[in-house]
């Protein structure tokens, strides 16, 4: 196998909730640093404040790029020697449990503020956690060493630590490195593809979590730093990849979101383990979407029986809910970061003025869900079911022909709260959604695939950008112009429904082509691309703060699960391949 061998700079290097039990309210990550090789430790209380509190710092220097013969998964590395650097062994043990091995040197802890570790005891070296708790690293003159953190006891870190350098580390890097093997991919592939989709399956096990609290089965959270919860449309685009690997996960990954509807279905665009902090909005609707594409590898007629339950409550409580008019529109939110994280896509321009009512993007995944659940109602044999959801679609599709196609610009538009002023000035990424429902006429499907292809506004060096490039509003800052994945493989799903298999063929290259070259760069999968193609996503902005780690906060997230999710399935497409269990 060609196993990813980039150290990634930012990094996610976590336990999975695939080998053993989680801990959502006491969190313990390693994100990798390049340039000195190690390990940047954050913990987070359970009200999601994230705090970096120590550093471990191997004795190897290595700046980006990758490393011949190394093997850098998401929960383990093993970087081979060479003349002036020695070897390293990496592995998550169990949660909060690192275990490594050096063939010279020791590693160092340093707390945040660059000060040493203390040491009470030979060989053992301790920094102190928000809340009392401890992280404690244990050497030995073999070159093992284990890292532990306990949120609650200096005394159980240490404990755990010694119990740790016990462990072999080459034995436990080889059973987190055999989950590779369920990876099965397509033929055809290149050296630099196979790596990148390796990698693309470490990151979605690096972001599953293990049963716990309210969520009583498996689930995924889009990043374990910062996110750490679980997030609806998230979910669906991880499930779609997922299924590839393991299946049951990837039902899990359905079922665990669908499992926290309200009473009223209402389903929160983000729900924790603790449900005192669940959201009070929700998020685009594609569970059935999702779960329909799960049940078309499984054949899971049971699945597809509770998944449809309460995926059909849900979107009859958004018909309901957040109707205008004849479509939906999202509930806006008064904050110039986050404007509208009901739909997902939280400082687009579409929401600056707040005056948007019937939405393109709503509308149009709606339209796709209500047909997605009248084919799951037709195959589980409810007929009833599966006219009126059909009646649900046709509806919303008429509207959407009526109301929101710009006959002057060839391409739909949100329409504004104001119906003096017609359509929502702001042209961006999901005015081409309403493929994926198959809405357009031929005539205006030719029309707007036109727009998508035209590169003064749309077909840029990486397509689509989230807001077109000759609008005002373009920039670099996450939906105001950069290149977001899981919308792309959205259009990539309409085009192919609309019969432009071409267009469609050559968007999932260049997609593809932006994700690799990020990879090679600094090993990691960004939340969002340069649309220009220019410059690596670490240099965007993120709501107005530069992008990078170092400068604010986390930047733009590394490893990011439906990025993994996407760019897996884009490759597992490039060839019919056989799904793992």
């Amino acid at each position: 196998m060609n196993l990813p061998n980039v150290w990634p700079d930012g990094g996610l290097f976590v336990f999975s909730g695939m080998d053993g039990e989680t801990n959502w309210r006491w969190p313990f990550h390693a994100v990798p640093t390049v340039n000195e090789v190690g390990l940047e430790l954050y913990v987070a209380n359970e009200r999601n404040h994230v705090s970096r509190i120590a550093k471990l710092v191997l004795p190897r220097r290595h700046g980006p790029g990758a490393l011949e013969g190394a093997i850098v998964l998401s929960d383990a590395a093993h970087l081979p020697a060479s003349a002036d650097q020695p070897e390293v062994v990496l592995a998550w043990r169990e949660r909060g449990t690192l275990v490594g091995w050096v063939s010279g040197g020791t590693p160092t802890l340093t707390a945040a503020d660059g000060s040493p570790a203390s040491g009470r005891e030979a060989g053992v070296v301790e920094v102190v956690a928000p809340g009392g708790g401890a992280i404690a690293l244990m050497s030995g003159a073999d070159g093992r060493f284990a890292l532990a953190y306990d949120e609650a006891s200096a005394d159980t870190a240490v404990a755990r630590a010694r119990q740790g350098a016990k462990a072999s580390p080459r034995d436990v890097l080889q059973e987190r490195a055999r989950y590779q093997s369920s990876v099965v991919l397509p033929g055809g592939l290149g050296v630099a593809e196979e790596r990148l989709a390796r990698k693309c399956a470490a990151v979605l096990k690096a972001n599953v979590e293990s049963a716990q609290g309210a969520i009583q089965r498996r689930w995924t959270t889009p990043d374990r730093l910062p996110h750490r919860n679980m997030w609806l449309w998230d979910s669906a685009f991880h499930a779609i990849a997922l299924v590839y690997i393991h299946q049951e996960l990837a039902k899990d990954a359905i079922l665990a979101p669908l499992s926290r509807l309200r009473p009223d279905g209402m389903l929160p665009h983000m729900v924790a383990p603790d449900p005192s902090m669940d959201s009070a909005i929700t998020q685009p609707p594609l569970l059935a979407w999702a779960a329909w594409k799960v049940y078309e590898v499984t054949r899971d007629r049971a699945f597809l029986e509770e998944a449809y339950a309460s995926a059909a409550r849900y979107v009859s409580w958004d018909l309901e809910h957040r109707k205008h008019g004849e479509l939906l529109g999202w509930r806006i939110e008064d904050d110039p970061l986050c404007r509208c994280g009901e739909s997902g896509l939280d400082n687009s321009p579409r929401f600056d003025k707040g005056d948007i009512s019937a939405a393109i993007d709503f509308s149009s995944e709606a339209a796709l869900e209500a047909e997605s659940l009248g084919r799951i109602a037709t195959e589980l044999g409810r007929s009833e079911d599966a006219a009126s959801w059909r009646g649900v679609r046709d509806r919303l599709a008429r509207a959407a022909e009526t109301h929101l196609w710009d006959e002057g610009r060839s391409i739909y538009r949100d329409l504004a709260a104001d119906p003096v002023h017609g359509f929502n000035p702001v042209e961006t990424h999901i005015s081409f959604l309403p493929l994926i429902a198959g809405i357009p006429t031929v005539g205006r499907a030719k029309r707007l695939v036109r727009t998508l292809c035209d590169p003064r506004r749309f077909w840029r060096a990486m397509p689509v950008p989230s807001t077109a490039a000759d609008d005002p509003n373009y920039s670099d800052d996450m939906w105001r112009g950069p290149t977001w994945v899981n919308i792309n493989y959205l259009i990539i799903e309409g085009l192919r429904r609309c019969g432009f298999g071409q267009e469609a063929h050559e968007l999932a290259q260049k997609t593809l082509a932006g994700v690799l070259r990020g990879y090679k760069a600094e090993g990691v999968l960004f939340e969002f691309f340069d649309a220009e193609g220019t410059r690596l996503s670490g240099e965007l902005h993120r709501k107005g703060g530069p992008g990078r780690r170092e400068a604010s906060a986390l930047g733009v997230i590394r490893d990011y699960g439906w990025t993994a999710a996407v760019t897996l399935r884009l490759l597992m497409e490039s060839e019919k391949a056989s799904a793992g269990n």
